[in-house]
């Protein structure tokens, strides 16, 4: 084998080299940034039965964590730097403002968002998000 052969070789082994650390560091971040990014979500609903029932809580939620609506369950599917939450509906039904039923859904930060759950509604706002 001549030199420049050798050369052409070892310079392709040290380019897939760097694209390999390049991409490894890319998952990293992300995994990071998924395992670290909590969005404080407040949670202000009535459920209308015999006694209309209220609650309001704020409270920190990771990727992953689930918000519990009376029957309706949504889990945090992402949280953007900005702040901004995406969610998928995992039980029960919820509906937008006009009455379509929503399966997935994004709360922009600091801006209040309503939707209809079975006898009653909820309004749901993004307040604050942190990194660890």
């Amino acid at each position: 084998m001549n030199k420049n052969k050798k050369k052409t070789i070892i310079g392709l082994i040290l380019i897939c080299l760097l694209i390999c650390m390049v991409i490894g560091a890319v998952v990293s971040v992300k995994h990071y940034f998924d395992r670290n990014t909590w969005a404080t979500i407040l949670v202000n609903g009535e459920i209308n039965s015999d006694m209309s029932d209220a609650f309001v809580y704020e409270q920190e939620y990771l990727k992953g964590d689930r918000i519990t609506l009376g029957t309706v369950i949504l889990e945090v599917t992402h949280i953007e730097h900005d702040g901004t939450v995406s969610f998928s509906v995992k039980q029960g039904n919820l509906y937008d403002e006009k009455g379509n039923e929503i399966h997935t859904g994004i709360l922009p930060r600091g801006e209040k968002t309503c939707y209809r759950i079975k006898d009653g509604q909820v309004f749901l706002c993004v307040t604050g998000n942190r990194y660890q």
